[in-house]
């Protein structure tokens, strides 16, 4: 099974890709607690280099073998990608940008994610990325320590995200040392194919996904059959959102008319999240108008989704990224978004469907910047309580330490 990773908290040991957008937390008691606060850690703080570019992309996971699992950080950026390794395990704080760009990816990148391509019990995380030009992906092998190897590439077309499902062999039930990509693209030349051994399997699976103006690639269990799907959702304000159903060990059965948007509103990002705790994840939407919210009715044999209202007690509509996360140490999952422009919000969700902006109270004002465009959230210290990592379209990077329950001295 495919388990979430670049955002994990405790308890996700056993992962296989990232995810920008959805972490599990810890097993706090109690429900809609909106009493959690951050520290900033001063140690914690990154000023990157005027060299690296805008940033592309910011993945947090295991990047380093060691025992504890303590998350490092790649920087994809517009002239390559960057390692930060997590000095804890040094018996030090902050981040080690020692290690510096990663060999070979001296090009520009639209689009990347980090994912353990040999399904491995250790974690560790390779990159699959892709750089403008040429026009290709390239899969990055890391050997454990942060030093990557270039193994695999292949020409196609733009791309600018990518999302990860894992190959489950339908006789035996088990996965395979395979996995399937789903690539998107503003152009509309959105792709499956396949990574297998490492390598990068050609000619792409399937290429004729109808959707026209790809935004965002997603992947989830959509009907809980325990085989990864995948959804694309289209940037352009679009009703149409497709759907792409696991269903077989090679393809997939495109689904263009199970969710179907009643706006027209541009998408500026988009999640997948399980906003009612029945198991299966919905699709939350960021829209210049604001949030839209769609629920997963899905059955074994059947998907459906229907709208829903969801409920903040503080209204924006300038969000452009968002984070799905377990914060304040309950059963329910919160919302982080940052906004264009403007200081990031902290939704606590305080029942399915609610959330309260907590912001004043769980930051101070002047630790948080306006500059603000990726949102992560991970254990950083290991502590079993998930922290907060900020950067701005420049790269740098801020660390907020998550004070519920906390109990290590990496915190500042």
């Amino acid at each position: 099974m495919l388990v979430i990773f670049l955002l994990a908290g405790f308890g996700c040991k056993s992962s296989t890709t990232s995810s920008t957008n959805v972490t599990t937390g810890g097993n706090g008691a109690g429900n809609g607690n909106t009493t959690t606060t951050f520290q900033k850690g001063t140690d914690w703080s990154v000023t990157a280099d005027s060299g690296m570019g805008s940033l592309v992309d910011l993945f947090v996971g295991k990047f380093y073998n060691n025992s504890v699992g303590y998350p490092d950080i790649v920087l994809l950026t517009s002239t390559g990608a960057y390692v930060y390794k997590n000095k804890i395990p040094s018996s030090l704080n902050g981040w080690d940008t020692s290690l510096g760009q990663i060999s070979g990816t001296e090009a520009s990148y639209t689009a990347g994610t980090a994912v353990d391509l040999s399904l491995s019990s250790d974690d560790v995380l390779d990159l699959v990325l892709y750089r403008q030009s040429p026009a290709r992906f390239e899969v990055y092998i890391n050997d454990g320590k942060a030093s990557f190897s270039s193994s695999s590439e292949a020409i196609t077309a733009s791309s600018n995200s990518i999302a990860a499902a894992d190959f489950k062999d339908r006789s035996s039930n088990t996965s395979k040392n395979n996995l399937h990509f789903l690539t998107s693209s503003s152009t509309g030349n959105n792709q499956l194919f396949d990574i297998k051994n490492k390598t990068i399997q050609t000619p792409f699976i399937q290429t004729a996904v109808t959707i026209s103006t790809g935004f965002k690639a997603l992947s989830a269990d959509l009907n809980g059959d325990g085989y990864v799907d995948f959804v694309l959702v289209p940037s352009n304000g679009s009703s149409k959102i497709t759907l792409l159903k696991n269903s077989s060990d090679s393809s997939f059965t495109e689904d263009t008319t199970t969710i179907s948007r009643s706006s027209s509103n541009t998408v500026r990002d988009a999640l997948l999240g399980d906003f009612n705790r029945d198991g299966l994840d919905d699709l939350l939407l960021a829209t210049s108008a604001g949030f839209e919210l769609y629920v997963n009715e899905s059955t074994t044999n059947t998907l459906a989704f229907s709208s829903h209202d969801i409920s903040f007690d503080t209204s924006i509509t300038d969000e452009i990224s968002m984070v799905y996360a377990n914060l304040t140490e309950d059963t329910y999952y919160d919302l982080i978004v940052a906004r264009d422009e403007k200081d990031s919000v902290f939704f606590a969700a305080t029942s399915d469907y609610n959330f309260k902006d907590i912001t004043s109270t769980a930051f101070s004002p002047s630790d948080l910047s306006s500059d603000t465009t990726m949102v992560r959230v991970a254990d950083v210290d290991q502590d079993r309580v998930n922290d907060i990592i900020m950067s701005d379209a420049n790269g740098d990077i801020t660390t907020f330490f998550n004070q519920a329950s906390d109990s290590t001295d990496a915190d500042p």
